[in-house]
């Protein structure tokens, strides 16, 4: 049985199907993150009074910072989605945080906490990178 027959659609007794956040409270949370993020790229500004030609520096170092930022945050949703599925992320993170006995029972795997590393190990056969995330 896959992650996302149990998650998505409640293929397990007891498992409530996943459903989508309410848009407000998405956008609530996400706006945190963006506005944490906009806080720390703003402190740098104070840097730039230490260095020899601070309107040089500081122009190209927070163009190529911003221009390198905002690659890596449309390249990693894009390889995401193509290599595993918004449904097996999802999935594994919903069962993780919600029904780990069920999670268990069906990776038959230590349970560790959802990120990259657990993903790939899904598709691997290498024994060695699941207990590397304990």
């Amino acid at each position: 049985m896959l992650f996302e027959d149990v998650a998505l659609k409640g293929a397990v007794r007891g498992v409530t199907p996943l459903t989508p956040a309410p848009l407000a409270a998405a956008t609530g949370g996400i706006m945190v993150a963006a506005l944490w993020a906009y806080a720390r790229l703003e402190s740098a500004s104070f840097v730039a009074g230490e260095v020899k030609d601070p309107v040089k520096s500081y122009t190209w170092g927070y163009l190529l910072g911003f221009l390198t930022v905002f690659a890596l945050y449309l390249l990693v949703p894009f390889v995401v989605e193509a290599k595993l599925g918004v449904s097996l992320v999802a999935s594994y993170s919903y069962l993780y945080y919600t029904y780990r006995g069920v999670l268990k029972s069906l990776s038959g795997r230590p349970l560790v906490p959802p990120s990259i590393f657990v993903y790939l190990s899904l598709f691997t056969s290498d024994k060695y990178l699941i207990p590397l995330l304990d």
